[in-house]
């Protein structure tokens, strides 16, 4: 289950940045949420019961519909952008979505004990679902 919240993120992730990410006022918002999941990410490395993994993937959630309504509000402005300004907005995005991926992956790993509760099979699905919708 891990493995593949952190593929479809990857995923998801690597669309939005072949089809464009942003500018700096647009890269600071994403660096400010990938800190959001570095929190997260802490947060998960103290959970005790499927009530406070399904806590955390509540909140993941919300995070990662705000990561994904940033990187859509950097398409547009990556679009317009000059060949060098695109290759530096690339690289400091690839910068923060590996950020992203680590803390990703260190919930993954917190919260897989307690994949087989209900409450966190339905938050993992739906945040399976918002990661694979556009």
């Amino acid at each position: 289950m891990k493995a593949r919240l952190i593929i479809i993120t990857s995923i998801v992730l690597s669309v939005f940045l072949i089809t464009g990410c942003g500018g700096k006022k647009t890269v600071e918002d994403l660096e400010q949420e990938a800190k959001n999941l570095e929190t997260l990410a802490e947060r998960s490395q103290n959970i005790d019961n499927a009530d406070e993994a399904f806590k955390l993937l509540r909140d993941l959630n919300q995070t990662m519909k705000d990561v994904r309504g940033i990187i859509l509000a950097m398409d547009a402005t990556y679009r317009d952008a000059s060949d060098s300004k695109k290759q530096e907005m690339t690289g400091e995005f690839e910068k923060v979505n590996n950020q992203i991926d680590k803390s990703l992956n260190t919930i993954s790993e917190n919260v897989e004990p307690f994949e087989d509760e209900e409450e966190v099979q339905k938050m993992l699905k739906k945040l399976e679902d918002l990661l694979i919708s556009r």
